[in-house]
Order: structure tokens, then C-alpha cells, then sequence
């Protein structure tokens, strides 16, 4: 019995005096995150300040916002060296959302639980940044010769048989265009971290963004103007 005893007591040592450690009390912390969601991908900071149980957070990201139905096809130029595009895009389209929260804690870390749950809630607003789509285009000028011409895409005037690919990018950075909107979000948060120090993370959330009016993304086809979504988000960052 009491060789017994001692072998317990050895293996509860670490555990007895990290108890009687003074614990490590955060006033704030930051953490950067990458995350995926159902429209693409981007990055979130958030700045944490802790509480007993609820730790309040400003956030703020920046993704990618594509429209589901966009679809890449194959120019009828590739024999000519014509590139892909998607068509009927009317604007590139990104969403920065500067947020404010809480994380309510539901299963807090101890000494024989090294993962913690908390429940999130956050919203604010949301600005769509809307980026001209321009496209090369095949224009005739002289019987079976033609010329290839850079355009703004237009749905009056270009289609598959005159759109000889994709534009430089970078076309258009001076007539970014702002659709501004509200965002509201719940998630669940998953701590793994092994002390209060760090903050590693795993957050799964649902969000809805509603702008005022419908987002340009498309030429002829719909757009929307609510969009309802999922995210999953890893996060990584210190407390101090």
C-alpha cells in the first residue's frame, strides 16, 4: 500500500506544484488568426481583454468574398494564347469587418483538463471593397485580323466569342468602389494552449452579412444582398 501511495504521489508531483504556483493572470493579449470561410480566405487580428469568464475582443479581418456560382472557363483564344476568365464577373470583391465581442467561457483549462471551450458572439460593421474586372478582348479591324484591346468588362459587349482572357490584375486599383453592410457572428472556440500565456486556438463559426444594396459581383447573372456563411479559423498569439 504504500509503495503504491508513492508511485501516485510521483506521478502527481508536477501537477501538485504547478497548483501551488501563483497562476498567471492576463490583461490583455493578441492574436492573429487565418481562416476559410464559405465565400474564400483571409486573415483576422484580434485584441483579448480577459475576464473572470467573459474576455471581451475587437477583431478585425480582411478575406476574399467570391460568389459561388463564379465560374473560370477556357477562352476560345487558347489556340492564340488566349487565358482563362470568369465570366459575366463584374468586380473583384473583399470584405474588411471591424468587429467587436465576447467569448464566454464553458469549459475552462484546470489540472487534469488541458482543453477549454467558450462560446462567441461578436458583430459590427462590414465593408465590401469592390475592384473593377477588366478582360482582353479580340476587336476586328481589318476582315478575319483583329486586335486584342484591354476593357472594363461590360455585359452589353463582351461574350465568349470577343473575350480573349483575364486582364492584368492590377487594372483598376483607382476605382475601388466601398459597399458597407453589418455582420453579425457566433462560433464555438476550442483552447488548446498549454498556459494562460499563449492563446492557441481552433474557432468554428456561423456569420451573416447584410449589405445596403446588392454587391456588383456579377454582370448579368443575380447578385445578393445577404450572405450566410461558415468559417473555420486557427488562431495564434500571447497574453501579457
Amino acid at each position: 500500500m504504500g509503495k503504491r501511495l508513492l508511485i501516485i504521489l510521483l506521478l502527481l508531483a508536477p501537477y501538485l506544484v504547478e497548483a501551488q504556483e501563483k497562476p498567471h493572470t492576463p490583461t490583455a493579449g493578441m492574436a492573429f488568426g487565418l481562416l476559410a470561410h464559405s465565400y474564400g480566405f483571409g486573415f483576422d487580428v484580434r485584441f483579448i481583454l480577459p475576464r473572470p469568464k467573459t474576455d471581451l475582443f475587437v477583431s478585425l479581418s480582411l478575406t476574399s468574398f467570391k460568389n459561388a456560382k463564379e465560374l473560370k472557363i477556357e477562352s476560345a483564344y487558347k489556340d492564340q494564347g488566349g487565358k482563362n476568365y470568369v465570366f459575366d464577373k463584374l468586380n473583384y470583391c473583399y470584405a474588411i469587418a471591424p468587429n467587436f465581442g465576447f467569448t464566454r467561457r464553458l469549459i475552462s483549462r484546470d489540472l487534469f483538463n488541458r482543453v477549454g471551450v467558450s462560446a462567441s458572439v461578436s458583430g459590427g460593421p462590414v465593408l465590401a471593397l469592390l475592384k473593377p474586372y477588366y478582360v482582353e478582348v479580340a476587336v476586328p479591324f481589318n476582315g478575319n485580323q483583329a486586335v486584342v484591346e484591354v476593357h472594363r468588362y461590360d455585359p452589353a459587349q463582351h461574350n465568349f466569342s470577343n473575350i480573349y482572357g483575364v486582364a492584368d490584375y492590377f487594372l483598376g486599383m483607382n476605382e475601388l468602389t466601398v459597399m458597407p453592410g453589418m455582420r453579425a457572428k457566433v462560433g464555438t472556440l476550442v483552447d488548446f494552449a498549454a498556459s494562460s500565456d499563449y492563446i492557441r486556438a481552433v474557432e468554428l463559426s456561423l456569420f451573416g452579412d447584410f449589405y445596403a444594396k446588392k454587391l456588383p459581383i456579377f454582370g448579368s447573372n443575380p447578385n445578393k444582398q445577404f450572405f450566410v456563411g461558415g468559417s473555420i479559423e486557427i488562431m495564434v498569439g500571447n497574453t501579457w
